[in-house]
């Protein structure tokens, strides 16, 4: 087996030859590195980009809940203030049925009054 020898021999290949046949050369070998890596540079950018893309939804969110935690807080404001005037609406109710039940017993006892000053006086 000179320089032309058979289709098998190790001797005349640039590559390695696998078991099944298969012969596998540098060039082989680094285009396969290649596209691996610049699947690998794809898989990273596109992880990237969703990243990017999370994080500027976290500082909406982020931003979001602090107005509305701003807004909470000067409802709890608005709403304690009512309570307050609430309370003093309430009492200055009370003084004023306080007020308005003396006047009709006042009302009943003049008309009272009058009735038996009409009784007394037509006899």
């Amino acid at each position: 087996m000179t320089g032309a020898s058979a289709v098998g021999d190790v001797t005349e290949s640039p590559g390695r030859h696998a078991p099944d046949g298969i012969v596998i050369t540098r060039w082989n070998l680094a285009l396969s590195l290649f596209i691996s890596l610049a699947v690998l540079a794809g898989f990273y950018s596109l992880i990237w980009q969703r990243m990017n893309a999370f994080h500027a939804t976290q500082l909406t969110l982020v931003d979001r809940v602090s107005r509305v935690e701003v807004h909470m807080t000067f409802v709890q404001n608005d709403l304690a203030v009512l309570r307050e005037e609430t309370a003093v609406v309430r009492e200055e109710m009370a003084v004023l049925r306080e007020e308005m039940q003396a006047g009709f017993t006042e009302v009943r006892n003049l008309i009272r009054a009058g009735r038996t000053d009409g009784a007394t006086g037509a006899d």
